[in-house]
């Protein structure tokens, strides 16, 4: 019984020192990666940008449209990328398709119901 205790201590052992070390690993990738961006200035947003027109349907689309493109901009910059024209994908037809695959998916067999039995 002392032997299964031992062993059962060891794992847990062996797992918390795998574990914190994996995530100093993780940290330290972050510091790395957060002090070696190069510049150390905020990144500049033109005053005269003008973002595409989106062709989204609903405001909260447009909304993200625009927060998604003064993201890009922000981090990229224009001498990077560019946007040129933002269109809506109409996902109607991938929702058709989740939810027939959904309701075809709980298809149950149907008795046929006879009289007298």
């Amino acid at each position: 019984m002392d032997s299964v205790i031992s062993h059962m201590l060891l794992a847990y052992g062996l797992t918390i020192i795998v574990s914190m070390s994996v995530a100093l690993m993780i940290k330290g990738m972050t510091v790395a990666m957060a002090s070696g961006g190069g510049s150390n200035s905020a990144p500049v947003v033109a005053a005269n940008a003008q973002p595409a027109a989106p062709s989204a349907t609903s405001a909260t689309a447009a909304d993200d449209i625009a927060a998604i493109a003064a993201a890009v901009y922000a981090m990229l910059g224009a001498q990077h990328y560019r946007i040129v024209h933002i269109r809506d994908q109409g996902g109607t037809m991938w929702t058709a398709g989740g939810r027939m695959m959904n309701q075809t998916s709980h298809n149950i067999p149907r008795r046929t119901h006879t009289p007298g039995n």
